[in-house]
Protein backbone atom coordinates (compact mmCIF):
# COMPACT_ATOMS: atom_id res chain seq x y z
CA UNK A 1 0.00 0.00 0.00
CA UNK A 2 2.80 2.41 0.88
CA UNK A 3 4.47 1.73 -2.45
CA UNK A 4 1.25 2.39 -4.33
CA UNK A 5 0.69 5.66 -2.52
CA UNK A 6 4.25 6.78 -3.15
CA UNK A 7 3.71 6.27 -6.89
CA UNK A 8 0.79 8.70 -6.75
CA UNK A 9 2.65 11.23 -4.63
CA UNK A 10 3.78 13.28 -7.62
CA UNK A 11 0.28 13.46 -9.06
CA UNK A 12 -2.01 13.99 -6.07
CA UNK A 13 -1.32 17.05 -3.94
CA UNK A 14 -0.88 16.65 -0.19
CA UNK A 15 -3.93 17.58 1.82
CA UNK A 16 -1.87 18.47 4.87
CA UNK A 17 0.22 21.54 5.45
CA UNK A 18 3.40 21.92 7.45
CA UNK A 19 1.30 23.50 10.20
CA UNK A 20 -0.99 20.45 10.24
CA UNK A 21 2.01 18.15 10.58
CA UNK A 22 3.44 20.21 13.45
CA UNK A 23 0.08 20.23 15.25
CA UNK A 24 -0.11 16.46 14.86
CA UNK A 25 3.37 16.03 16.35
CA UNK A 26 2.48 18.28 19.31
CA UNK A 27 -0.84 16.49 19.86
CA UNK A 28 0.86 13.09 19.72
CA UNK A 29 3.44 14.20 22.26
CA UNK A 30 0.79 15.49 24.67
CA UNK A 31 -1.27 12.30 24.40
CA UNK A 32 1.80 10.10 24.87
CA UNK A 33 2.80 12.11 27.93
CA UNK A 34 -0.73 11.80 29.34
CA UNK A 35 -0.77 8.05 28.71
CA UNK A 36 2.59 7.59 30.42
CA UNK A 37 1.15 9.24 33.53
CA UNK A 38 -1.60 6.63 33.83
CA UNK A 39 -1.20 3.46 35.81
CA UNK A 40 -0.69 0.34 33.71
CA UNK A 41 -4.25 -0.93 34.06
CA UNK A 42 -5.84 2.35 32.96
CA UNK A 43 -3.36 2.76 30.12
CA UNK A 44 -4.07 -0.75 28.82
CA UNK A 45 -7.84 -0.29 29.11
CA UNK A 46 -7.70 3.06 27.31
CA UNK A 47 -5.52 1.73 24.50
CA UNK A 48 -7.52 -1.49 24.11
CA UNK A 49 -10.74 0.50 23.79
CA UNK A 50 -9.67 3.52 21.74
CA UNK A 51 -6.73 2.23 19.71
CA UNK A 52 -7.73 -1.39 19.11
CA UNK A 53 -11.48 -0.79 19.34
CA UNK A 54 -12.21 -3.59 21.78
CA UNK A 55 -15.89 -3.74 22.78
CA UNK A 56 -16.76 -2.73 26.34
CA UNK A 57 -18.20 -6.17 27.16
CA UNK A 58 -15.04 -7.91 25.97
CA UNK A 59 -12.77 -5.54 27.89
CA UNK A 60 -14.89 -5.89 31.00
CA UNK A 61 -14.80 -9.66 30.79
CA UNK A 62 -11.02 -9.79 30.28
CA UNK A 63 -10.47 -7.33 33.13
CA UNK A 64 -13.04 -8.84 35.51
CA UNK A 65 -14.77 -5.46 35.73
CA UNK A 66 -18.52 -4.85 35.49
CA UNK A 67 -19.28 -3.23 32.09
CA UNK A 68 -21.03 -0.27 33.75
CA UNK A 69 -18.06 0.37 36.01
CA UNK A 70 -15.68 0.10 33.06
CA UNK A 71 -17.79 2.56 31.05
CA UNK A 72 -17.60 5.05 33.91
CA UNK A 73 -13.87 4.55 34.24
CA UNK A 74 -13.33 5.13 30.51
CA UNK A 75 -15.51 8.25 30.70
CA UNK A 76 -13.32 9.65 33.49
CA UNK A 77 -10.18 8.84 31.49
CA UNK A 78 -11.59 10.68 28.46
CA UNK A 79 -12.43 13.67 30.65
CA UNK A 80 -8.91 13.62 32.06
CA UNK A 81 -7.43 13.61 28.56
CA UNK A 82 -9.75 16.42 27.48
CA UNK A 83 -8.68 18.52 30.47
CA UNK A 84 -5.01 17.90 29.70
CA UNK A 85 -5.45 18.87 26.04
CA UNK A 86 -7.28 22.06 27.02
CA UNK A 87 -4.52 22.91 29.52
CA UNK A 88 -2.00 22.55 26.71
CA UNK A 89 -4.00 24.94 24.53
CA UNK A 90 -5.46 22.35 22.18
CA UNK A 91 -8.89 23.51 21.04
CA UNK A 92 -11.50 20.81 20.78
Amino acid sequence: MTELLSELEDIVPSLTTVEDEIELIVLTSIINDWLSGLNTENRVLFMRRYWYGDPIKELASKSSICPNILSGRLYRLRQSLKKRLEEEGITL
